[in-house]
């Protein structure tokens, strides 16, 4: 029988179990408000003090995207808007352990923390350290850039972002109940986490709330200028049947997924660009390689390099995909399009 394990935060307790390696676990912890109703496509709302107790014995749902044809359908589990919740895995008694949070990778469209491959218990039970693993906001419902249509939707270009970011501050705040230390916090993630570790290291929200980033295959030339997004919101809102985003708001989440699918084919083989996050000079810089190069990640600590074959994933939604990265930058970031350099050298100098 499964040892229970009852954490109490400011935000509630949380009840716990110890799996089959051992290691004590607690799944599907909310770390923000449900971005549903009112709240859907704006900045995730802190969670109120709570003393209620809570089963942490499953994972939240992940966030709603379409299934993946080169992945088990089961690895996304049940969809939800309601999808802001990380996991903690800890082997044994100690406490003041390093924290390491990884964010999943999916063209930012895809993924989430249920997926077998992100279970932190293996790594939890081999090393001294607390693993964190988390869902955010994808696609349409976190990186759709409506501000030009309606000024009221201004962060919901980088909604995804913000959501890692909310994540980040609830582990700074409350992980030390779980025996992890809050001022040894390295984030890491692969391609769409990675991507995000390196805009998280030159965001100045982020400031603080980690110390080593371990970004593997993805850079900061991934990313959407305003201009490029609103193009893509626009699409979305001529194919949606509503003129406001008042009236797209008052439609289910299945009704907007639906749309997204219709106009996007939905997975991470097509238009690839379309949903990176939107770097719009306010919450992420708008060009963040050249924060970088000015010092923006000044004192944070990095471990980079990219993941052996990562390019054959692409092989498998299209045999002729290298031919065309090389023919067309922009279909993979529209930064790429005025991508000139070649060498290691002109790269870093050309900032772009």
């Amino acid at each position: 029988m499964l040892e229970n394990l009852n954490i109490k935060t400011r935000y509630g307790t949380f009840n716990g179990f110890v799996d089959k390696n051992g290691v004590s676990t607690w799944l599907g912890i909310p770390y923000a408000q449900p971005p549903v109703g009112n709240l859907r496509w704006h900045a995730p709302e802190p969670l109120k003090p709570s003393d209620k107790t809570f089963d942490a014995k499953k994972f939240g749902a992940a966030a709603v995207q379409a299934v993946d044809p080169t992945e088990d359908a089961n690895s996304y589990g049940v969809q939800s808007e309601d999808c802001l919740t990380l996991n903690i895995w800890k082997r044994g008694e100690k406490n003041n352990l390093p924290v390491m949070v990884f964010i999943h990778g999916g063209g930012f469209v895809v993924g989430g923390s249920v997926d077998s491959l992100y279970n932190g218990s293996n790594f939890a039970a081999a090393h001294d350290v607390v693993i964190v693993t988390l869902n955010y906001r994808l696609n349409v419902f976190g990186f759709m850039n409506l501000a030009a249509i309606d000024s009221n939707f201004e962060d919901s270009g980088c909604l995804g972002i913000k959501d890692q970011i909310a994540a980040l501050r609830w582990v700074k705040e409350n992980i030390v109940e779980f025996g992890g230390n809050p001022d040894n916090i390295t984030i890491f993630g692969q391609s769409a986490g990675s991507i995000s570790c390196m805009l998280l290291t030159v965001t100045p929200d982020a400031k603080s709330l980690f110390q080593k980033a371990i970004p593997q295959s993805g850079h900061l030339l991934f990313y959407n200028t305003p201009e490029t997004s609103a193009k893509t919101a626009e699409k979305f809102m001529i194919n949606s049947g509503v003129k406001t985003v008042g009236d797209l708001m008052k439609k289910s989440a299945d009704e907007i997924k639906d749309i997204y699918l219709k106009v996007s084919a939905g997975g991470i083989g097509e238009n690839p660009s379309e949903y990176l996050p939107t770097c719009d000079g306010k919450f992420l810089p708008l060009n963040p390689f050249q924060a970088l190069k000015d010092g923006a990640a000044r004192g944070i600590k990095f471990l980079t390099g990219n993941v052996a074959d990562e390019w054959r994933l692409w092989l498998q939604f299209d045999e002729n995909f290298l031919q065309k990265v090389r023919a067309d930058h922009k279909k993979f970031s529209p930064v790429l399009a005025n991508y000139k350099a070649q060498t290691p050298n002109e790269i870093y100098q050309s900032g772009c």
